[in-house]
């Protein structure tokens, strides 16, 4: 809503070309994500302070909290290929963004990268093995992989800096923006 500076999230069917709206709070909605399966949608929402997550089903029906509100600013990274969980990021007020895991059905959830270092933009790998994401551990912003749930071992995927990595179809390539504006693909074996 361009009078309210306020947006919503709406659900297009592109075979039939007709969108329908899924959202209509007087705040922002922002960021969905479709859940592998179609059928969820997790989105930010500023309902009641800093951004926090809520999931919704495409077909209708009440938004749901998803992570309870702590006056934290939280940020969709995106699901588990299962379905089952959905990575985000959780404002650190001492050093930035770390990242977290909840489980959709439970509720439960547990930090994933927890560091002195500001991480954000997750993504998970097709296969739900790997997550990449970027960091400022090297003095500067640059995309990172890891094993998934939790590990130390990451390697720095970016040689220049890099930022927003999402991962091909198939897995086998990592897509991340340079610092100038230019698309990596790094191949991934």
């Amino acid at each position: 809503d361009p009078r309210l500076s306020t947006s919503d999230i709406w659900i297009a069917d592109l075979d039939r070309n007709v969108a329908t709206r899924l959202t209509s709070s007087p705040r922002s909605e922002m960021s969905p994500r479709l859940s592998p399966d179609g059928r969820r949608v997790v989105f930010g929402g500023d309902w009641e302070g800093p951004p926090n997550l809520y999931l919704a089903d495409v077909d209708g029906g009440e938004p749901r909290v998803l992570v309870p509100f702590d006056r934290t600013q939280h940020d969709v990274g995106g699901w588990t290929p299962d379905g089952q969980q959905v990575v985000y990021t959780k404002r650190n007020d001492t050093y930035g963004q770390d990242i977290w895991v909840v489980n959709v059905s439970t509720g439960a959830r547990q930090p994933v990268l927890a560091s002195q270092f500001d991480e954000d933009s997750p993504a998970v790998s097709p296969n739900g093995r790997w997550l990449a994401y970027a960091s400022n551990a090297s003095g500067r912003r640059e995309v990172y992989v890891r094993e998934l749930p939790k590990s130390t071992w990451q390697i720095r995927i970016s040689l220049d800096g890099g930022t927003d990595p999402v991962w091909g179809a198939d897995g086998q390539e990592l897509l991340y923006y340079r610092p100038d504006g230019v698309i990596m693909a790094v191949p991934i074996t």
